[in-house]
């Protein structure tokens, strides 16, 4: 007890005890050793629910730090994706813009044509001895006229103004044509 109490006299140890019997500090004694036992195993329980709090934690943050990161992920693969559109779209918009320049041409040049072809169409129409092939009335009296010197005009669909004269002027340089009663 001298060495527990660090005290060399029985008076200190005395005063430092108090009026406790033996009995007493041993009891006392006891129910601290309970009381540390305890508190140590309610320290135990505290700091192994602590431990897999911390665990928990730990995992849920990791699981956060995967969702982070997949959400970067697919925002930068829309970003691409997003940017790959983008391109198509402007590439896409050149061609129109190109389709349309040369459609803007090509209509000019029917326009063009359209009235090259008017004005022809009006020379032949002013041209003396020509029939136009595309009236069915005249090619009815052409065919006509040709089936009087060749029966297969009959079946031809168009007559061709420039065969029939040439065939007329080979008749009319075998016929004496003043001998023929008017």
């Amino acid at each position: 007890m001298r060495t527990s109490l660090n005290s060399n006299s029985l008076e200190e140890l005395k005063t430092k005890l108090g009026e406790k019997s033996l009995n007493e500090l041993i009891e006392e004694n006891e129910d601290y050793e309970t009381e540390i036992d305890t508190l140590t195993r309610t320290k135990n329980s505290l700091e192994a629910d602590l431990l897999a709090q911390s665990n928990a934690f730990q995992a849920r943050l990791k699981e956060k730090d995967r969702e982070v990161k997949k959400a970067k992920t697919d925002l930068n693969d829309e970003k691409k994706r997003a940017e790959s559109i983008q391109n198509k779209l402007t590439s896409e918009k050149q061609q129109h813009k190109g389709s349309l320049a040369r459609i803007k041409l090509l209509t000019e040049q029917i326009t063009k044509l359209e009235k090259e072809q008017q004005k022809l169409a009006e020379q032949v129409k002013k041209m003396p001895g020509e029939f136009p092939t595309e009236n069915k009335e005249h090619q009815a009296q052409l065919r006509k006229i040709y089936a009087l010197f060749d029966l297969r005009a009959k079946g031809m669909k168009v007559i061709e103004f420039e065969k029939l004269y040439e065939l007329l002027q080979k008749i009319s340089s075998k016929v004496d044509l003043n001998k023929i009663d008017r």
